[in-house]
């Protein structure tokens, strides 16, 4: 009988362990984003990880045809971020044709 609730425990436990690590799958969708100055820049794509948005952003107008017109924009972004919401963990970035803007984050604990 013990050895009988010993092989239950354990084959629950082996269960238990695969299921929790099988919480997310990945695909072709799966990308790790880069880090700017300590804030997570997701360009047209939102994280996997519960957050909440806490402002909103807007970079004055540019050129996407400039070789630097993109990474300009996107710096500017993060500096205001920087100053204006220093508990911002991250910028979910939507580019337009000539406009660049960001909604602030902070990841759910």
């Amino acid at each position: 009988m013990k050895k009988i609730s010993i092989g239950i425990i354990a084959g629950l436990t082996v269960v238990l362990l695969f299921s929790f690590s099988a919480l997310y799958e990945l695909s072709n969708k799966t990308a790790e984003v880069n880090t700017f100055d300590n804030i997570v820049v997701f360009a047209e794509s939102k994280p996997v990880k519960d957050y909440t948005v806490i402002g909103h952003l807007k970079a004055p107008t540019i050129s996407f045809g400039q070789a630097d017109g993109f990474s300009a924009g996107r710096d500017y972004l993060v500096e205001k971020c920087k100053e204006s919401y220093p508990t911002g963990e991250g910028l979910i970035l939507d580019c337009s044709k000539t406009k660049l803007s960001a909604d602030v984050i902070t990841f759910k604990k």
